[in-house]
Order: structure tokens, then C-alpha cells, then sequence
């Protein structure tokens, strides 16, 4: 009996290592060649034409879903599994919309692994036992009237970037550390080579304010750190993605550090966010030839949970919903002629 021959792609070494011990331990499976990164996929799809390709959602430069709408396109006879630790709606919906054959998550028992590619490559759909009992459940409505729940704004817009390809990576970082900057910055690049198109700022942090003459240096050197120290460094390390993309700078100061703000007991703080702007400028003007833009919102309180809990219901709050509409903006080409300018949020 032919073996059966398995692209398997997955951006870390120690997860390929472990599913391409279970899968030859099978018999009959072979895996053929191993990618890290999602072009590496296509390229030795188009070149090997394998029988299976086991998929990460997850991966540098493409992700599993177009790696699988790039085969769909081609309309190669290969059976597609997608192999994740995602078992969110969105996710599902869009990996098989992009036409997986089979959705498996990490958890799976090998047997269920080995009998998944076995059933992809017969042509079968294959859905992990988990997410089939979600689905399932959500079907039955679980006592609730509604046939299925219907998905939030935020879960739609998930779904439809999703679907059209696009990836989330987590990476933790001390920003106020100009080294962990720095690595962030080679980690971004490995995953966006061409470049990034928005860079948002949101780093920074109030505390409660006091006279001057009463204020210490340590709350100074503080709200100094983490207002602008952190958009310094992480500005000058990502300034080479975003040229490469000509893309926009979004950084956060607050309407306190607008002329005429009542200031008194908050020095540190409106020093902090001034000197923000102060930055924004000079990295909206050094770069214009570059194509890369900077703007700052400044918001007076955004409604949060933690601003309700300390400044109570009755202060007057920006919609977070208005802030990430400007965000959008700011990052589109709609607002490319927009550079060096204070956008006052209330």
C-alpha cells in the first residue's frame, strides 16, 4: 500500500518534532517535507504536490488559511488539515470557508490525529470531536429559544479579517527596556518582512496627581517612562517596517497636555504627554520623505472600566468605540494626508 505523503507546516520546531513522530509512528503516513512559515508551505505544495497538507493556523508570512485558499485556487486534489490550539467560531468558520477539509485541535489523542489525515486524504471532512460538541450545542441553543447566538461587532470584524487571511500574534515586551525594544522590532520583522502599515502607542499611565512641590522624582522619572520613554524606543526600533510599508504612527497623549488645560497637581503627567506631541512632530516631520505619518489623539477620560471605578459615572468619557474609529482612520490611506497633527477627543 502507498504511503501516504504529508506537508506538515507549523512555525515552531518543537511542535513539527512532536506531530512528525506521531504521524510516522502510523505506518502509513510520510511526511515529506516540513515548513516554518507559511510561504515556505505554498512553495513546497506547489513543488512536492503532497497527498495531505496539516496546517497551523498561526504562521509568519501567510497564515494556514491562505495556504489553503492559495491550494483551493490552484484546484490540486490535496486534502487540507488545519492542526490548532484555536477553537474559536471565527477561527472555524474561516479556516473551512477557505476549504479545509479538517479542523483538529492540538489537544487531539494521536489515534484521532492518525485517523484525521487518514480521513482527509479519503476525501472525508473532519471536525474535532470538541468543536463539533460546541457547534452542536450552540445548534440545540441550549435551552434557549434563539437557534443560534448571534455574533457581537467585534466577533464579525474577527471573523471577516480572518477569513480574508489575516493573523494575531502576542508578544510580550518591556517597552520602557530599549534592548527588549529592540529584540520586539527583529521578532515584528520576522513576521511582517514587508513591513508594517500602523503602529498605535498605547502605552502610558496616570497616577494621581500632586503639587509640585510636593511631587517626588520618583513619580516623575514614572509617568515620564512609561508615557514617552516607551514610544521613543519603540518608535526608533519599528521606524524600518514602517518605512518599508509607508505606514502611520498613532500615539496616545491626552487633552491635558493641550494649551489651556488646567494643569495644576498634574505637572508630571501633562509633561509626560506634552513632551509626547513634541515627539509626534518631530517624527511626522523627519519622516514625510519617507512616507511614514505621526498623529497623536489626545482624549480627555475614556470610559473604561477601570476610569468608571475611579473617576464614578458622572465624569464625561470618550466612547471607546469613537477612539478605534480615529485609530482606523489614522492607519488608513484614506488619512494619508494627514501628519503632525493633534486630534482632541471629547
Amino acid at each position: 500500500m502507498n504511503s501516504i505523503r504529508i506537508l506538515l507546516a507549523d512555525d515552531h520546531a518543537v511542535v513539527r518534532k512532536g506531530i512528525r513522530d506521531i504521524l510516522l509512528e502510523a505506518g502509513d503516513l510520510d511526511v515529506i517535507a516540513e515548513a516554518a512559515n507559511g510561504e515556505e508551505a505554498i512553495a513546497l505544495i506547489d513543488q512536492l504536490r503532497p497527498d495531505v497538507a496539516v496546517l497551523d493556523i498561526q504562521m509568519p508570512k501567510r497564515s494556514g488559511i491562505e495556504v489553503c485558499r492559495h491550494v483551493r485556487a490552484q484546484r490540486w486534489p490535496i486534502g487540507l488539515l488545519v492542526l490548532t490550539a484555536y477553537d474559536d467560531d471565527p477561527y472555524v468558520l474561516a479556516v473551512l470557508q477557505a476549504g479545509a477539509n479538517g479542523y483538529v485541535l492540538k489537544t487531539a489523542d494521536a489515534d484521532d490525529l492518525i485517523r484525521a489525515v487518514r480521513d482527509v486524504h479519503d476525501g472525508k471532512s473532519v471536525l474535532d470531536p470538541a468543536i463539533a460538541r460546541k457547534l452542536m450545542t450552540q445548534l440545540a441553543g441550549d435551552n434557549d429559544p434563539r437557534p443560534i447566538e448571534s455574533l457581537t461587532p467585534r466577533e464579525l470584524d474577527v471573523l471577516k479579517l480572518a477569513a480574508r487571511g489575516f493573523s494575531a500574534h502576542a508578544l510580550g515586551c518591556d517597552l520602557a527596556d530599549e534592548t527588549a525594544a529592540a529584540n520586539l522590532a527583529r521578532s515584528v520583522e520576522s513576521l511582517a518582512p514587508q513591513g508594517i502599515a500602523g503602529l498605535v502607542h498605547t502605552a502610558g499611565g496616570f497616577s494621581p496627581g500632586a503639587p509640585v512641590a510636593d511631587l517626588t522624582s520618583e513619580v516623575w522619572r514614572h509617568l515620564f517612562e512609561i508615557n514617552l520613554t516607551t514610544a521613543f524606543f519603540t518608535t526608533r526600533a519599528l521606524l524600518p517596517s514602517l518605512r518599508r510599508a509607508r505606514g502611520s504612527i498613532v500615539y496616545f497623549s491626552a487633552a491635558v497636555a493641550l494649551p489651556g488645560a488646567r494643569v495644576a497637581n498634574l505637572a508630571a503627567y501633562a509633561g509626560a504627554k506634552s513632551a509626547l506631541v513634541t515627539l509626534m512632530r518631530a517624527v511626522a516631520a523627519e519622516e514625510r520623505s519617507h512616507g511614514v505619518r505621526a498623529n497623536a489623539l489626545a482624549p480627555t477620560s475614556i470610559r473604561t472600566a477601570a476610569n468608571l471605578a475611579s473617576m464614578g459615572p458622572n465624569e464625561r468619557y470618550v466612547e471607546r468605540e469613537d477612539v478605534a474609529r480615529w485609530v482606523v482612520w489614522l492607519c488608513s490611506p484614506l488619512s494619508e494626508p494627514v501628519t503632525g497633527q493633534v486630534i482632541r477627543l471629547d
